[in-house]
């Protein structure tokens, strides 16, 4: 079903209004072979009541290789704008709600959100998939834009409302398994290679003229700012791995671009590079490293400006 370029106001593209509020919306056409095809209006008073489209026959006789969208909205075509800078505009717009309580009493929602996609479609009868996903943000082919700056995702963390003083966090993204339980994995029988809550995987990047690109990266992080009357306990992070272990498989450089080793440490000013610690006494100041035969690690401890060492067993 496609839904082009309906407009508010505009009783001719479908919605039907009573007293100067939408009652009732009639989706004008949907692609039928090709051909247009009206779809009753529907009551939006009314929650029982939802667009029925039977899809069975649209779908059959179509090429494998077309793609089928069940909703497609077409807003493609030119939209003009007066001279000079032009405010953020977007396509579509959804506005969140304002919950009240009915009562004196208070009503506690356990979440809200303004929209939801429930899961990935299903595999049905006779039917695999390769991958499938709740959210494609952008084409899988034929996706440039034209923008001096393009982001797939642009998501600004919500700031606290005046007069609610009872707030403990504010997270850009959370990504987590469902409240209160657990995520089911099935009767899985195979090992699972990958269990990730965030992968980031660029791919490759070709151009039809010579490009440059000066700093390419997976994911790059800045540490949150305190402006005018914000105060920060502990440093601010750029990442924070807050419980487990951290894995790099690649070269790792603190303030450099270009790694020699594996692990590269530089400090361009006359500062310590590098600071080794311990919460328990006597602890702190020791490293084990693993001998260059690989036969076996030596330990490497300070204390009072003298360095010394000792063969250990590898960890």
């Amino acid at each position: 079903m496609k839904i082009r370029n309906i407009t508010l106001g505009v009783a001719a593209l479908g919605l039907i209004f009573l007293g100067g509020h939408a009652v009732g919306v009639n989706i004008i056409g949907f692609q039928n072979g090709g051909t247009n095809t009206a779809v009753p209006a529907q009551n939006l008073l009314n929650p029982t009541k939802s667009i029925d489209v039977d899809e069975t026959r649209l779908i059959e006789g179509i090429a494998t290789s077309t793609p089928w969208s069940s909703i497609e909205f077409d807003l493609s075509g030119n939209k003009k704008w007066k001279e000079g800078v032009v405010v953020e505009q977007v396509a579509i717009n959804m506005m969140a709600p304002t919950y009240v309580a009915e009562g004196s009493s208070t009503s506690t929602f356990i979440g809200v959100g303004t929209m939801k996609i429930d899961r990935c479609p299903l595999a049905g009868d006779k039917v695999s998939i390769l991958y499938c996903t709740n959210l494609l943000l952008g084409a899988v082919a034929g996706n440039q834009v034209n923008s001096d700056r393009a982001f797939g995702a642009l998501i600004i963390p919500s700031g606290i409302s005046d007069g609610y003083q009872n707030t403990t966090a504010r997270i850009g993204v959370y990504v987590t398994g469902p409240p209160g339980g657990s995520t089911d994995l099935g009767d899985q029988v195979i090992t699972l290679t990958d269990l990730n809550g965030v992968e980031v995987d660029m791919g490759t990047y070709a151009a039809d003229a010579a490009v440059a690109v000066t700093n390419p990266a997976g994911a790059k992080f800045k540490a949150p700012v305190a402006g005018s009357n914000v105060t920060f306990t502990n440093e601010s992070l750029g990442l924070w791995v807050a419980s487990g272990a951290s894995r790099f498989d690649g070269s790792m450089m603190v303030n450099t671009s270009t790694p020699v080793t594996d692990f590269d440490l530089h400090n361009a000013s006359a500062t310590t590079t590098m600071q080794i610690t311990s919460n328990g006494a006597g602890l702190g100041g020791r490293m084990i490293v693993e001998d260059v035969d690989g036969a076996g690690c030596t330990e490497i401890t300070a204390l009072n400006g003298v360095v010394t060492s000792k063969t250990v067993t590898c960890p």
